[in-house]
């Protein structure tokens, strides 16, 4: 029997690790507030770490062809003068918009047999795993262990991505033993 697991948030984070979760072979559901999935902001750059990620997860040609791999590194002061300029042309680094990624991450969730749920407001999470959830006025889920339960050769894509420095990390993530 494959383990359950919770994630609270489907951005860009959560739709990651639920991904990479539910491909080691547990049972995902993520529980997302907003009605409908979708990303706020504007570009994302990928670096190897969040490649070699996002690749173990499935074939990145459609979501590297919608963005652009830099070859040339910038950093300029306030008045646009050059402080300091670096070739990386031999490093994989690519910058693809938010939402892009985003739809990338629902459709591998979805290959993965992530159960997103929409509309999923959840208003607290105590120490013991008990969550709460607003929006459909749903009683306490049975008891739950903490993240921390999760072994760590189930959990290494999930702290390989985590590294690589996502800004949207899941707000919380329980399993059920």
């Amino acid at each position: 029997m494959a383990k359950e697991t919770h994630i609270i948030g489907a951005g860009i984070g959560g739709l990651a690790a639920a991904a990479i979760l539910a491909k080691t072979g547990w049972k995902v559901v993520a529980h997302e507030r907003a009605n409908t999935l979708r990303e706020v902001g504007a570009g994302i750059f990928l670096k190897e770490n969040g490649l070699q990620v996002l690749e173990e997860l499935g074939p990145l040609d459609d979501l590297i062809a919608k963005g652009t791999r830099l070859r040339q590194s910038n950093l300029k002061d306030a008045n646009g003068r050059k402080l300091l300029a670096r070739d990386i042309s031999a490093e994989r680094v690519y910058t693809v918009l938010r939402a892009d990624l985003h739809q990338h991450l629902t459709t591998l969730a979805a290959k993965w047999g992530v159960d997103v749920q929409t509309s999923a407001d959840i208003v607290d999470v105590h120490p013991d795993g008990r969550a709460w959830r607003a929006a459909r006025n749903i009683r306490p889920t049975s008891l739950l262990a903490p993240t921390a339960s999760i072994p760590l050769r189930d959990a290494k894509w999930v702290l390989r991505f985590l590294a690589w420095g996502c800004p949207m990390a899941p707000a919380a993530c329980w399993y059920r033993k």
